[in-house]
């Protein structure tokens, strides 16, 4: 079958078009896009070349998207637990970005009744959080301080919050970000940058006993080094593909423990983290964000991912929207 879907035909190019599905395979569903989740960070860099996306096994072009939510339209021979119109959220690794998907069954999540498909389509993003507060090792009581208050790191920290870490220290450069960090329940935010900001270091005991970096950035991996306690945990989940110059001497005289956070690593744990923050989303324990202004046509394909590749920062959490959605 033929669908329509968003295709990055080169480096920093992306058009909207007609590409071939072709029909499930055993083992398979066909999934009716609702929507479909841009993750700013990670496709910012695999758009930029094919060396930045070959994790995936991908060159140019292709259909990118790896979180997409919407109901099941067929299912291949052989699948099971699952049935044409259930709601569910998938992750392939490629193709997410189209009106309808095929996804291996094994990669296909069914989504609560009370979930938005519009929340669950966070999915991804919610299970990386997730994944790198699994990681921190962090329990009741236990200090955090997360770099990057992204779409990423606000889910990190509420879901940390939800597990009773404390105190949760949550950087950013924007100040918009740091606010929005306190409303879902960190207990200080900073620029780490900022003159000030060894007084709120001091305020946590000078330094946390784990730390996760998702800022995207060398300096904010520095940073996670920097403000982690001696004996700690530093858990960095930055999708970087270039060298990156540690500061050495704070890992080393620390003793730190150092932890790559990339989910495709650990499958058995992202199913349960996905599963997890589904749950926390369908308790409100975890809200994902909701702003009209983040969802657009997939014909404008081409000017969001123009945003994205500025880096435009008020592009927080951009959906395309597919079909109608029936919640």
């Amino acid at each position: 079958m033929d669908t329509r879907a968003v295709v990055w035909s080169g480096p920093k190019q992306a058009e909207y078009r007609t590409v071939s599905l072709g029909e499930p395979k055993p083992g398979e569903v066909l999934i009716e896009s609702v929507y479909s989740l841009v993750s700013p960070g990670t496709e910012r860099e695999w758009l930029t070349s094919d060396e930045s996306h070959a994790v995936l096994g991908t060159t140019f072009p292709f259909v990118p998207g790896y979180s997409v939510a919407g109901r099941i339209a067929a299912l291949g021979e052989g699948v099971t637990g699952l049935a044409i119109g259930d709601r569910v959220v998938a992750g392939p690794p490629v193709g997410g970005h189209a009106a309808h998907v095929i996804a291996p069954a094994a990669a296909v999540f069914s989504v609560p009744d009370d979930v938005p498909l519009r929340s669950a389509v966070f999915f991804n993003l919610g299970a990386t959080a997730a994944h790198t507060v699994r990681l921190s090792g962090v329990r009741l009581g236990d200090s955090l301080s997360i770099v990057g208050q992204g779409p990423i790191g606000l889910l990190a920290t509420q879901i940390a919050a939800a597990q009773g870490a404390w105190p949760i220290l949550a950087l950013d450069l924007d100040p918009d970000r740091r606010a929005a960090a306190l409303a879902k329940g960190a207990s200080y935010a900073a620029d780490p940058t900022d003159a000030a900001f060894a007084e709120t270091l001091a305020q946590v005991g000078g330094g946390t006993r784990a730390t996760i970096d998702l800022s995207g950035v060398s300096a904010g991996i520095n940073t996670a080094l920097q403000v982690t306690a001696p004996l700690g945990t530093a858990v960095f989940s930055s999708g970087m593909t270039a060298p990156v110059t540690l500061d050495y001497g704070s890992l080393f005289v620390k003793g730190l423990t150092v932890i790559g956070a990339l989910v495709a690593v650990r499958p058995a744990e992202m199913r349960q983290d996905t599963e997890n923050f589904l749950r926390l989303v369908a308790t409100g324990a975890v809200t994902t964000p909701d702003r009209d202004e983040d969802v657009h046509d997939p014909t404008t394909a081409a000017q969001v991912y123009q945003r994205v590749l500025a880096g435009d920062r008020t592009l927080t959490a951009p959906l395309f929207a597919w079909h109608q959605d029936d919640h």
